[in-house]
């Protein structure tokens, strides 16, 4: 009898992504070994549903009309993490069968972009009980932006068939590209005056 991907004995979906936190390289291998649409798609759901809620949470006693304004904030939150995670995908596979001479496929590639995403909903819980703790807005995101890009790393190696040290130093080069165009367009495209 065929299983399918996400009832690997041993690491199921969930499990996947707990061992995401606790041991990355197990998770990466059953992705390797076998993988399904629900290893890039629940993540990818989960922090969705995150970015959504961090949107909303700040107000919870808005009238309808300010609700209405909030829309397009609720569509970015929703649109970003996938367009991100499309993309990353794309790059992702280009390092580790390109540069890394791997032969992943896009849908794992996925999968090690939306496992490394979930540490985004881990900075977002951390950076927020923080700054309850402290009553001041806390930010410690490049904290785990770095946790986030040694998750790829991990990944691209495991995927690529090579050591987490070979794909490391082209993940960290793409991911300081894309830092340094985030922070180029959005002060291009930042209000005057602000």
């Amino acid at each position: 009898m065929e299983q399918r991907a996400n009832e690997h004995p041993g690491i199921g979906l969930a499990g996947r992504m707990i061992h995401t936190f606790t041991a990355p390289g197990r998770t990466f291998a059953a992705v390797r070994e076998r993988s399904a649409w629900l290893d890039w798609f629940a993540p990818t759901l989960i922090v969705v549903a995150a970015q959504v809620a961090y949107v909303a949470a700040p107000v919870p006693s808005r009238s309808m009309d300010a609700w209405s304004d909030m829309a397009p904030a609720f569509l970015m939150s929703a649109v970003i993490p996938i367009l991100t995670l499309f993309i990353a995908g794309a790059v992702l596979l280009l390092v580790a069968n390109s540069i890394l001479g791997g032969g992943a496929t896009y849908g794992r590639m996925l999968a090690v972009t939306a496992y490394a995403s979930l540490v985004n909903v881990a900075g977002g819980i951390v950076t927020g009980l923080l700054s309850l703790v402290t009553g001041t807005r806390v930010d410690i995101g490049e904290v785990f932006s770095i946790w986030q890009v040694l998750l790829a790393a991990i990944g691209t190696g495991v995927m690529a068939g090579c050591s987490t040290h070979r794909a490391l130093v082209p993940v960290l080069i793409l991911w300081a590209v894309w830092r340094i165009l985030l922070e180029t367009a959005t002060a291009l495209y930042a209000p005057v005056g602000r």
